[in-house]
């Protein structure tokens, strides 16, 4: 019989110590457990990676001496179930002695009782946070130090607290054309399923609590999937109507384009492009789960010139290759990230541009010109998305000024840049 506080360790242990990717590997490890596992499972490993450098802090002080890898997993479990969990202190304590027992380590199960057990009755004059305002911010919401310091130096110290502090919405679900909002709303509620409209999007269904929506009917049959509401604004950014020509120029794993053809309703066509194979595949691989027509995916290079797209689509969307810091619900992202990774994002080994900027520059002109409202103002139908932020994305961005209209004016909104951190915090490039 499988043991799922073991599963969880191990899983846990290749993550935090093999560098394996938590949303790969946990989809390894619960595969075939029932549900109810399979939900303890993920919970236990994503809380303790969401708190791992405070869930440290608090070891550092009640576990003395050089722990071993696997008795640390273990601990880091402990009192994420303590701290985090509603999971009773007995309960928590003695599952991590038997675990103990279960990986051969039996003669550290003392050890282990007597570091959680400190901690159980310890819980309310934990060691304290330091005074230093980045250590501090550090520790408590367990982000790298390094990109504290860039967001402190650039935002101070109160928002950045309150941008650490942010939560993930919940799981969040949409329908898919021919399917309608109303549909899936009528189906969660005859599953007795709790939901709320989205904040920045009406048509988002947040779930109050997660499901295991792969085993779902509806979602295997197309007729809806998973997608945040941030995914969605940056499409509506485009503005798209029907029997438009629309790009997305960097579409892996392929919602967005997905999201795209929903809002055109059939009406219109979508170039999907990827730069690798196997990742054009995974488009391939989404709009078949959801019966997308009207879509061509291509395997090419975005940053490359091609006079033949010169001023061929109605809007483009550019989801540029980025660091992923901005993303909810991948905490072992933040950990295994660091300036010296980052770059590569950002320039070429030539020093260039050419993997973010200069995609957006070839990007800003396969686009017909915007028209002007009445009031002079021109509509975007150029949308960068960028998931990170800080000095190191902030650098990327020239505007870029394109003649319309018959050259009688230029439009600054030809380049629109938008960011969407962990707040939805959203800034707007006119």
């Amino acid at each position: 019989m499988t043991n799922p506080r073991r599963t969880a360790l191990e899983a846990l242990l290749d993550i935090t110590d093999a560098g394996a990717y938590a949303n790969l590997r946990l989809k390894e490890a619960l595969a075939g457990l029932p549900q109810r596992e399979a939900h303890w499972v993920s919970a236990v490993v994503y809380t303790t990676l969401d708190h791992l450098l405070y869930i440290d802090h608090v070891l550092a002080h009640f576990a003395k001496g050089r722990v071993q890898p696997v008795i640390r997993g273990i601990l880091r479990m402990g009192v994420a179930q303590l701290l985090y969990m509603e999971v009773p202190d007995s309960a928590a304590c003695n599952e991590s002695v038997n675990l103990c027992k279960q990986v051969g380590k039996q003669n550290l199960a003392g050890y282990v009782n007597g570091v959680l057990r400190a901690v159980c009755r310890n819980r309310d004059s934990l060691p304290p946070l330091p005074e230093d305002s980045v250590d501090r911010l550090s520790i408590q919401f367990s982000w790298p130090k390094w990109l504290v310091e860039e967001y402190v130096a650039q935002y101070g110290a109160e928002f950045t607290a309150a941008l650490l502090d942010a939560k993930a919405p919940g799981m969040t679900l949409r329908a898919q054309y021919p399917y309608t909002t109303e549909a899936l709303r009528a189906d969660l509620e005859a599953a007795h399923i709790s939901y709320r409209p989205g904040e920045l999007i009406g048509e988002a269904c947040v779930l109050e609590r997660g499901m295991d929506v792969a085993r779902q009917e509806g979602f295997l049959a197309g007729r809806y999937t998973v997608q945040s509401e941030s995914a969605m604004l940056v499409c509506r950014l485009l503005a798209p109507q029907k029997g438009m020509r629309l790009l997305d120029a960097c579409a892996a794993p392929g919602g967005k384009t997905a999201y795209l053809a929903h809002l055109l309703e059939g009406e219109g066509h979508i170039e999907a492009w990827e730069l690798h194979p196997h990742r054009g595949a995974l488009i391939q691989k989404t709009l078949e789960r959801l019966h997308v027509e009207g879509v061509e995916v291509q395997v090419r290079d975005a940053a490359q010139p091609d006079p033949a797209k010169l001023e061929a689509f109605d809007a483009v969307l550019v989801d540029a290759p980025c660091s992923g810091l901005g993303v909810f619900g991948k905490p072992d992202a933040r950990y295994a990230k660091s300036d010296a990774m980052i770059n590569p994002f950002l320039r070429s080994k030539d020093g260039s541009w050419r993997p973010v900027r200069a995609m957006s520059g070839r990007a800003a002109r396969w686009y017909t010109p915007p028209v002007p409202y009445p009031s002079g103002r021109m509509k975007a139908r150029f949308v960068l998305f960028w998931r990170s932020i800080g000095p190191f994305s902030r650098e990327i961005w020239t505007p870029c000024r394109r003649p319309c209209n018959g050259g009688q004016r230029t439009a600054w909104c030809s380049y629109f840049p938008i960011w969407i951190t962990r707040r939805d915090f959203l800034w707007q490039g006119w």
